[in-house]
């Protein structure tokens, strides 16, 4: 990292400002910009082991300044205080570096830092736990650690790892850690497509969860799991009911996980056709404190999707990748979006015509030639096209569309009805000789 801070232990330093000193002491700093580079040089001054009160002191101007640019997303000066960190794991008692770790680790799940040094973090503390044979701590530090290896993608060693965590949290009887693993590893089923496994995770929370007390936090995170599964079930309804109670419960801690829930609000909205909805709902009076660009990502959408605008789904595709591709429950369905819209703009295409060249198809559309052949053959067999391609002149043949007013069926229930008036006379005849 360019410019990064290195802390020092051990040098001699001056005395923090008494003043200062008691106002975070008290939790009582206004976070203006000269309280903000206050609080910077004392956590990065030099840490002073032999000092339990200014070690104290620091400690709680980093929750703090830390905390403040989680809330504000500057997630850049968040992740400078990494090295800082992981020297309070060689400098500090157990019990405040402790306190610490398991503060600071929340804010980097909560926000958008580097994953690979959160990683390598993780990885420190769950080293330093075990070196002290600190079980329940080292846990701890293990599903943070999961959670990070699934942001990267990195889903096989995140499954493993979860595995032995649900065994070992099962065993122990730790309701509340067993659950947050139970999450991730429900994310994790999720994005490798195993929806019945991840149905299976989902229903070992809700067991779980019915026999403890749930944080706030935890609770938003199994909504949003829950209206994730309805999503990907095409329950867009019950979806959106899910997706808005858990961004009410993140808004009340101001956790930063109410922008995700805003974002597959506005997915559901689009997805049940109603893109002029989109505006309304990131506008809302709760929903004005957030911004960023996943929620402008899905404001484009909904423009495009309203226009029709293929060509302008690809380029959407391009400017926001890591807030459309990246995301496994927004991918999904953008790819059924996608189809939607290449199969309304073919019909919109081919409706003025009775036979229609290939080409010319391929040349309104701007698509390629055998996507625009695949599709089509694929809408014909699906009974959304009523056509037939001729490939050996290259043409698209398209019938009249029949109106069915129920005479010809009427008729047959007729021709039906008297058949059995005559069966029932012959067996009576029958019957009379």
């Amino acid at each position: 990292m360019e410019n990064e801070q290195v802390v020092l232990v051990g040098e001699e330093i001056s005395p923090i400002d008494l003043k200062l000193k008691e106002c975070i002491d008290k939790d009582e700093v206004s976070m203006t910009r000269e309280n903000i580079k206050k609080l910077n040089d004392i956590v990065f001054r030099p840490l002073n082991p032999n000092n339990a009160s200014d070690m104290e002191i620091q400690e709680k101007a980093l929750i703090r300044l830390a905390t403040h640019y989680c809330k504000t997303m500057e997630d850049d000066k968040l992740e400078e205080f990494l090295p800082v960190v992981k020297q309070f794991l060689f400098c500090a008692n157990k019990t405040r570096t402790t306190r610490l770790i398991r503060v600071m680790l929340e804010l980097f799940v909560e926000s958008n830092v580097n994953r690979h040094k959160a990683i390598e973090l993780c990885r420190e503390c769950v080293d330093w736990a075990r070196n002290d044979k600190k079980t329940f701590l080292c846990q701890i530090f293990e599903i943070k650690l999961a959670y990070f290896l699934y942001e990267l993608q990195n889903l096989s060693e995140a499954a493993e790892l979860g595995e032995r965590l649900c065994s070992d949290l099962k065993r122990m009887s730790y309701k509340d850690e067993l659950i947050e693993i139970l999450i991730i590893m429900c994310h994790i089923s999720f994005t490798m497509g195993n929806f019945q496994k991840c149905r299976a995770f989902l229903t070992s929370i809700r067991t779980t969860a019915n026999t403890t007390h749930l944080s706030p936090k935890i609770q938003a995170q199994i909504d949003l799991l829950t209206g994730s599964i309805h999503c990907k079930e095409g329950d867009y309804v019950t979806a959106y009911s899910y997706f808005y109670e858990a961004f009410e419960l993140f808004d009340n801690i101001e956790n930063r996980t109410a922008c995700k829930a805003l974002k597959y609000m506005s997915l559901c909205k689009i997805m049940i056709g109603r893109p002029d909805d989109v505006p309304v709902v990131l506008s809302g009076k709760l929903s004005l404190k957030y911004r960023s660009r996943g929620l402008d990502a899905m404001k484009a959408v909904a423009q495009i999707f309203k226009e029709k605008n293929l060509d302008g789904m690809k380029q959407l595709l391009k400017e926001y990748p890591d807030e459309l591709a990246q995301d496994p429950v927004v991918k999904f369905h953008l790819k059924n979006l996608h189809d939607t819209l290449f199969e309304n703009n073919l019909l919109m295409v081919i409706e003025p015509y009775s036979v229609v060249e290939i080409e010319r198809i391929v040349f309104l559309v701007k698509m390629d030639m055998a996507d625009v052949i695949n599709r089509i053959a694929r809408m014909i067999l699906d009974g959304k096209l009523h056509a037939t391609l001729d490939q050996g002149f290259g043409t698209l043949e398209v019938f009249t569309a029949q109106v069915d007013d129920g005479f010809y069926r009427k008729c047959t229930e007729s021709v039906q009805k008297l058949a059995n008036i005559v069966e029932t006379l012959k067996k009576r005849r029958s019957i009379v000789v």
